[in-house]
């Protein structure tokens, strides 16, 4: 038995027949301050996901924010978290 507590993480999943493809960014949002807010490329795993840790993160309200491209369409997606 591990005593070392689970990672923090969010999961940011895309449709699996739009993982060869698939091409954007995740931002973490932070409404009451935007130099914390995080930017980073798509990286999606063979699963068609990708896991965000949230460690170091401010606790309260954030804004997983989505945007994306594939088969020449463009998607985005928005959902609020809250960071303990």
């Amino acid at each position: 038995m591990s005593t070392r507590p689970a990672p923090r993480a969010a999961v940011v999943a895309l449709p699996p027949d739009q993982k060869a493809e698939a091409a954007g960014t995740v931002t973490l949002y932070r409404a009451s301050d935007a130099s914390a807010d995080r930017h980073m490329p798509i990286a999606l795993d063979a699963g068609a996901r990708q896991e965000i840790s949230l460690d170091g993160m401010l606790a309260g309200r954030w804004l997983v924010q989505v945007e994306w491209s594939a088969r020449g369409r463009d998607y985005f997606v928005e959902r609020e978290i809250f960071v303990r």
